[in-house]
């Protein structure tokens, strides 16, 4: 460094000096940070627009090769899904109409059509429905098995196993192994417990993965990717999908039709300056892109396992409304910045059992959301034994909420909620 160049450095108290780290905007970096921006149908466009018009980028032909062939025997459910413009109410309407089944078993099908829900599940069991409905049980049973032969094959279902077995029973009525698998061992297979599911299905480990892999050819939500009604409105694709094995969640990438890239070396010697300049910026656009890409991907994939864990009570039904984030939180709990988080949640989408969102829903502007639950909890709260701030700051971090005990107090004191002590004193 020469003399008297103190850029980058923090002078301490003694003489010495302290290095201080400083981020260098690099064009390479600006163009990185906007592909993890892009939402996945402008991604797809941009990366093959790039590959015809940009010299350093090239198509790792041999790795795509070698993806496509490992995932060509296995098609995610997601994937397999139609763009349809039509609700599953009215797909499956049209159907009964035209399938000349006796008319009370057709008038009970239909009876049962505005209580499936997105997934194409029944909302509320048989027993609640011939309480209300002029139906007898027996006839809401016989309705719902005729709806789940329909298309999609399985709707109607109770849950997950239940459309399973409808759908096995139709697509593969000779593989009474399939059958097995899902009546006797959906609990060890929700579990990963494959060893001591071969041994109660009495099957080789060979056998078993054949199985398994003929149920990957099911799709566990019928009703999925039909419209929720909502005519001129686009279909949407989501970046991420969220579903639950048991109380664990899982979360999957859709393949983004983005192939391997790599950055080809060209030699740029004797260019002139305006060449130069050119190549210079094609080169940082190239790298961006590879690296942009990457981090695409990484980011959703670490911000899908927060939100399915954070909101989870909310994507399995149990809570009317996500609880609310703050992006602030949730760059600090995935270790990048607030920018970074923002530029993730524009304009994508997560999908989970109750339906599509866009990313940036589950997302407050504001602190209003932390002092709604604290007022949650303090309503919640056994009368007789109340919670402190700092077992409110507990609790609140147990939710992925990292709030100091003074934060508590001070939201408290903001909303008039009285102190421990003289919430315990009226009780008295």
């Amino acid at each position: 460094m020469r003399r008297g160049d103190t850029r980058g450095l923090g002078f301490g108290t003694g003489l010495g000096v302290v290095p201080r780290p400083e981020l260098r905007v690099t064009p390479a970096l600006i163009h990185t940070m906007e592909v993890v921006a892009w939402p996945l149908m402008e991604l797809e466009a941009r990366v093959w627009q790039l590959l015809e018009e940009n010299p350093f980028l090239e198509l790792d032909e041999e790795r795509w090769s070698e993806e496509r062939e490992e995932g060509a025997g296995e098609i995610p459910w997601w994937e397999r899904l139609e763009d349809r413009g039509e609700t599953l109410q009215e797909h499956l309407g049209v159907q009964l109409v035209l399938s000349g089944f006796p008319t009370e078993v057709v008038r009970a099908a239909r009876a049962l059509l505005p209580y499936l829900d997105s997934r194409g599940f029944l909302a509320l069991d048989l027993e609640d429905l011939a309480s209300f409905l002029p139906l007898s049980l027996e006839e809401l049973e016989e309705g719902r098995r005729f709806l789940a032969t329909l298309d999609p094959l399985g709707c109607g279902a109770k849950d997950v196993r239940e459309s399973l077995l409808f759908q096995a029973k139709q697509l593969f009525p000779e593989d009474k192994r399939l059958e097995e698998l899902l009546e006797r061992g959906w609990e060890l297979l929700l579990k990963g417990m494959r060893g001591r599911l071969a041994t109660r299905l009495r099957m080789s480990s060979q056998e078993l993965d054949g199985v398994i892999q003929r149920l990957r050819e099911l799709t566990p939500y019928p009703g999925a990717g039909f419209s929720t009604g909502n005519d001129g409105v686009p279909s949407l694709r989501p970046d991420i999908f969220v579903e639950y094995v048991g109380e664990e969640p899982v979360v999957y990438l859709p393949s983004d039709g983005v192939p391997p890239m790599r950055v080809k070396r060209l030699s740029i010697k004797g260019a002139g300056e305006e060449s130069l300049h050119y190549f210079r910026t094609e080169k940082a656009k190239a790298l961006g892109l590879v690296r942009g890409a990457i981090l695409r991907r990484r980011y959703l994939r670490k911000l899908g396992l927060l939100l399915a864990e954070l909101q989870k009570e909310f994507f399995l039904g149990r809570r009317d409304s996500p609880i609310p984030l703050f992006v602030s939180d949730v760059a600090r709990a995935l270790g990048i910045s607030e920018t970074t988080v923002n530029k993730l949640v524009t304009g994508k989408y997560i999908y989970a059992l109750r339906g599509t969102f866009p990313l940036r829903a589950l997302f407050q502007g504001k602190r209003d959301g932390i002092k709604e639950l604290i007022r949650n909890l303090v309503g919640q709260e056994d009368p007789t034994h109340p919670l402190g701030d700092g077992e409110i700051a507990r609790r609140l971090k147990e939710k992925g909420y990292k709030v100091a005990r003074r934060t508590v107090a001070k939201y408290r004191e903001e909303m008039n909620i009285p102190s421990i002590r003289k919430r315990g004193k009226d009780l008295g």
